[in-house]
């Protein structure tokens, strides 16, 4: 006779089997002769159908899958053992006085003995939680997700994620089991990447014979000389150009924590006007016998790539972003007129 084990890991239960083997020798057995032997065996498989699966109060929640070179937002279910994902923005995300309250059920099923035991527990906030259960009602588990502590300090934050254990016993053969929820705290905007490119063939100030509106004209600067001559601008007072951050994702402006992270990661400081100034100590070079225009301008640039943009329930999707930066460079060019100067007449 072989006993069936009941022992059930990650919500899935193992198949309890017992077994019977009947054996009988019949016949008469001499000197010469072999007994005849016959042998019968039955088995009987039962399955365990008990187990369970950890839902909680944001599902559904979606998670980012590459798939083929192509992002896709892909619904989370439990895996093949049983375990279950989850993916939301973290508290501090939201705002920093949040806090998350998330509850985690368990999701039983098959056949369970009344006054059962559960344990619950989680990896990032310690917390625990045990005590006898009921098939009609299986306790579940809250958990409150703070986004600082009393000093200010960040607590749940992007990046963390927490190990919800729940380990059942059934009173009424001692069968354990175990199931499990991996909650994943996300950033409002992660995977950032920028078209190099693009970058590349939008800088500013282009070139000023065939882009005059990236330039503020200034003065007109003469040399009547045969040599190369550097001039003070000739300006009445100084002249000051600018230029002003700007930034969108999905095509809107974002603010709070998405304007923070736009920065971080661009370093466009969305709203704020960076500028130069252009003064009679700033000097040009003339060529000789040469009249030109002077003009001043700032340098900048136009940006744009794409990031993931998460939510309560997860990945939501990629999305462009866009933005101009500056460097807060000045730059000065110059046209020569049409009508240069007279040479200087010989003694």
């Amino acid at each position: 006779m072989i006993q069936r084990t009941p022992v059930m890991q990650n919500g899935i239960a193992e198949v309890r089997v017992s077994a019977t083997l009947d054996s009988q020798i019949q016949g008469h057995t001499s000197a010469n002769q072999y007994g005849q032997v016959s042998a019968s065996a039955g088995f009987t498989v039962d399955q365990d159908t008990r187990g369970a699966v950890i839902t909680c109060t944001l599902a559904p929640t979606y998670r980012r899958e590459v798939v083929n070179g192509q992002p896709q937002r892909v619904l989370n279910e439990p895996d093949n053992i049983g375990t279950m994902y989850g993916d939301t923005l973290a508290p501090i995300c939201i705002s920093p006085i949040t806090n998350l309250v998330v509850e985690y059920t368990a999701n039983w099923f098959g056949m369970w003995g009344n006054d059962s035991y559960y344990h619950w527990y989680s990896s990032l906030t310690g917390e625990a939680r045990d005590g006898a259960w009921m098939p009609e009602d299986p306790r579940g588990f809250r958990i409150v997700y703070r986004a600082t502590d009393q000093f200010n300090y960040p607590m749940v934050v992007p990046g963390h994620t927490d190990h919800i254990h729940l380990r059942l016993v059934d009173s009424a053969d001692g069968a354990n089991l175990t199931a499990n929820y991996h909650m994943r705290f996300h950033e409002v905007y992660e995977d950032w990447w920028e078209d190099a490119q693009y970058l590349l063939t939008h800088l500013h100030p282009r070139p000023l014979a065939t882009n005059p509106e990236d330039w503020r004209y200034l003065c007109v600067l003469d040399n009547e000389t045969s040599e190369a001559q550097k001039r003070n601008l000739k300006l009445e007072e100084s002249v000051a150009v600018q230029v002003t951050e700007t930034g969108s994702v999905g095509g809107a402006v974002p603010s709070g924590r998405g304007a923070e992270v736009f920065k971080a990661q661009t370093g466009i400081s969305i709203g704020v006007t960076k500028s130069v100034t252009f003064s009679r100590e700033d000097q040009v070079t003339v060529p000789p016998f040469k009249r030109i225009a002077v003009f001043g301008a700032i340098s900048w640039a136009e940006r744009q790539g794409k990031c993931s943009k998460w939510d309560m329930q997860g990945y939501v999707g990629d999305v462009q972003w866009n933005g101009i930066s500056s460097s807060a460079e000045k730059s000065i060019g110059y046209i020569e007129l049409t009508v240069p100067p007279p040479p200087p007449v010989p003694d």
